[in-house]
This record gives structure tokens, sequence and C-alpha cells, in this order.
């Protein structure tokens, strides 16, 4: 296995610094690899190290917010793309030169998307209703 640092060894500056450090490594390690063993191998540190630190608030924030910004990436490009895919979805669906049973898969995710889309577009509809209601209720008769 590649350690994370390109094979280089770990730089012993201050104490908390070097520890900052190992834990920015653990991090990419744990988005890296598919298990903490292997994350822990790459980013030099113990396996139960490793475990001891996924059970850290502040670790565990940080992890979170790195796959966030992972998954806010992931989310932004398919927004940039959705448009079309869904039209290469529905061309899959309608055309007459692909297999039927392409043609079949491809209309039917076309229906669960739209589904999906229509149930989270009411989702959100009536949570800003409801929201609306809420503030409209005076604050000393709020039950929260």
């Amino acid at each position: 296995m590649q350690p994370l640092n390109g094979g280089r060894q770990r730089l012993s500056a201050g104490h908390g610094e070097k520890f900052s450090r190992l834990k920015e490594q653990a991090i990419v390690a744990l988005l890296t690899y598919p298990t903490v063993r292997e994350a822990a191998e790459a980013a030099h540190v113990g396996e139960r190290t490793l475990q001891r630190w996924l059970s850290l608030p502040g670790f565990t924030r940080r992890f979170e917010e790195s796959k966030s910004r992972i998954l806010a990436g992931t989310v932004n490009k398919l927004l940039r793309n959705g448009e079309a895919a869904a039209d290469a979805l529905v061309k899959l669906a309608t055309s007459e030169s692909t297999p039927a049973a392409a043609r079949v898969r491809a209309a039917i995710a076309v229906i669960q998307l739209s589904l999906k889309w229509h149930s989270l577009s009411n989702i959100e509809r009536q949570i800003a209703e409801l929201q609306a209601a809420v503030a409209q209720i005076p604050q000393g008769r709020r039950v929260m």
C-alpha cells in the first residue's frame, strides 16, 4: 500500500502540529481506502488509534465536513450534466434501435426519477407551508 505522504518520513515539528497533520492524513486515508485498517496503514497510524479518533467529536465533525464537500462537488457535477443525462435516458427509452431490455430499464429510470422529483417537490412545498404557518403563530403561543 502506498503511503499518503509519497513515502516520506513523518515530519516531527511540534507534537501538536504533527498530531494535527496525522489527523488530516487519516481523514484523507478514510476517504480513499475502503477499510479503517487500510486507512490507518496508509496514514501511518495504528488502527486502534484511528478507531479512537473516529469516536472524537472534533475528528468526526471534520471527517463529515470532508465527505460533505466531496458530495457537494459530485452533486454539482450531476446538476451541470443532468439535462444531458435525462436526454440520453429519454433517447434510450424511445429509440427503436435500442434493445428492448435497455429501453425498459431506461423507461423505468425516467419514471422513478420523475416520481422522486415530484415527491421531493411536494415535501419542499409542505415544509415551506408549515414554516409560514409557524411564523404566523405569536411567539408566546409556540410550543417547541
